[in-house]
């Protein structure tokens, strides 16, 4: 089974307003990571939508013994996990 692949164009909206969010950071002096989470979040949230995938903030992922908790997680709920 193949992964499907999100289709967006560096015209779209999304991708637009995501550089605007960088060039307002930039443009206030902020180069940290946080300066820009919110718009990439909004970016992948964007991207993920069409193939049915969820974003999902801070999510605790058990593996094993171990557990991980990744800024973001793409989820898809179509299918059980």
């Amino acid at each position: 089974m193949s992964t499907p692949t999100p289709a967006l164009k560096p015209t779209a909206k999304a991708v637009k307003d995501y550089f605007a969010a960088l060039a307002a950071a930039g443009a206030a002096g902020a180069s940290h990571e946080l300066a820009v989470r919110h718009a990439f979040e909004e970016l992948l949230a964007h991207a993920a939508r069409p193939l049915g995938w969820t974003l999902v903030r801070e999510k605790t992922i058990q593996r094993g013994q171990k557990s991980v908790r990744p800024t973001e997680y793409l989820g898809n709920w179509r299918r059980h996990e």
